[in-house]
């Protein structure tokens, strides 16, 4: 069994850091364009960039065919 994940737990481990960053937003009134999001934007570039090195994510539906899976593999298998 895949364990679910725990929201509540994550989300009180970063509570203090989420307020922190919420409350210093609102009262820079910079919510568009401002620092924060220029350092979140590159923040989560590197960190999609370092994911996109590493990860692989096929498709995987009930609604593929038997044909689209064996041209994924064969394009996997091509790649590789």
């Amino acid at each position: 069994m895949i364990p679910m994940v725990d929201l509540r737990r994550q989300y009180l481990s970063l509570k203090t850091e989420i307020a922190a960053a919420v409350e210093e937003v609102l009262l820079n009134t910079q919510f568009i364009l401002g620092p924060n999001v220029s350092a979140r934007q590159q923040e989560s570039l590197t960190t999609a960039e370092a994911c996109a090195a590493e990860v692989l994510s096929l498709p995987m539906f009930p609604e593929l065919t038997d044909d689209e899976i064996r041209w994924i593999g064969d394009v996997i298998n091509h790649v590789s």
